[in-house]
C-alpha cells in the first residue's frame, strides 16, 4: 500500500501528454493524480526541466512518464532521479500503461507502479499478424 499518492507527470513532447490524460480518462473516470508537462516547439528546454522538477518537489513519490527515450524530454527529466529514491522515470509511455497508471497509482507505490506499467506497455505492442496469422490475411 502507498504511504503518500503517487503524482504521475507526463513528461512529453506537443500536445501528446493532454491527449494521453484525455483519453485516460475516457477508460477511468480519472485524471486526479495526472500532471502535463508539455515541451513545445520553441520553448526554452531549462525553464521547462525547472517547472518539472519543482513538481516532482512538490510530492514525495513521483512517476515520471516520457514518450522517446532518446528525446530531450526523458534525457531532461532524468535529473528527476537524482538524489530522489521515490522518483521513478518509464519511457515510452501509451494509453495502456497511462490507464494502468490511473488504476493502480492510490494502491502501489512509485516503484511498483513503475514496474508493473513498464510490463503492460510492452505487453500492449504486438504486431497483429504474427498473432493472428492467416485470420487477417486478405481473401
Amino acid at each position: 500500500m502507498n504511504q503518500a499518492a503517487v503524482q504521475i507527470i507526463l513528461a512529453v513532447h506537443g500536445n501528446l501528454g493532454q491527449a494521453l490524460k484525455e483519453s485516460c480518462y475516457y477508460f477511468t473516470g480519472d485524471s486526479e493524480h495526472v500532471k502535463v508537462c508539455s515541451l513545445n516547439e520553441g520553448e526554452e528546454i531549462h525553464e521547462w526541466e525547472r517547472k518539472l522538477l519543482s513538481w516532482v518537489d512538490s510530492c514525495p513519490q513521483t512517476l515520471i512518464l516520457t514518450d522517446m527515450l532518446k528525446a530531450s524530454t526523458t534525457v531532461h527529466a532524468s535529473q528527476a532521479l537524482r538524489g530522489r529514491p521515490d522518483v521513478e522515470l518509464v519511457t515510452g509511455v501509451n494509453l495502456a500503461m497511462m490507464v494502468k497508471a490511473v488504476q493502480m497509482v492510490s494502491v502501489w507505490d512509485v516503484h511498483r507502479l513503475a514496474r508493473s506499467i513498464q510490463e503492460t506497455g510492452k505487453e500492449d505492442i504486438l504486431y497483429l499478424r504474427d498473432k493472428l496469422g492467416d485470420a487477417v490475411e486478405p481473401e
